[in-house]
């Protein structure tokens, strides 16, 4: 199956100073987009996906869930950055602003997922966890 993402760019270290992986090179600017690849390709086809964040990992599941062909529902908190707010809407997933905390933002998105959507978490989802870790994220396929 191909890959979703480019291997994340290493620049050598110099002068002893530990290497730099540069997750800004990812298409959503944060190394969460391999999390959100892994967990919405272990997702059925058809299932509906909602969660929760604050920005970064709202920002990968929309990613995801585009590239996957996935209906996806991303709940932030009123307060959350316009610029990442303008980037969720650009990937045409249904974006929902609840309350003014990430609390108030999760409990909605978990609430949403009791009506039938399958929720994934931004810190508690081991294929979240598992696929942030893994610079060949794959869909179709857990991570390695």
């Amino acid at each position: 199956m191909s890959a979703q993402l480019r291997p994340t760019p290493l620049l050598p270290p110099e002068d002893g100073s530990p290497a730099l992986k540069l997750e800004t090179g990812q298409p959503t600017g944060s190394f969460k987009v391999r999390g959100a690849l892994a967990a919405l390709a272990a997702v059925g086809r058809g299932t509906p996906v909602v969660t929760a964040s604050a920005g970064n990992h709202a920002l990968g599941v929309a990613y995801a869930a585009s590239r996957l062909g996935l209906r996806a529902t991303v709940v932030t908190a009123s307060t959350a950055s316009p610029a990442k707010v303008a980037a969720i809407r650009r990937r045409g997933v249904e974006l929902v602003q609840v309350g003014t905390t990430y609390d108030d933002a999760e409990a909605h998105a978990l609430d949403l997922a009791a009506r039938g959507a399958h929720y994934v978490s931004a810190y508690n989802d081991p294929a979240v966890i598992a696929g942030q870790g893994d610079d060949r994220a794959r869909a179709g396929g857990p991570a390695r």
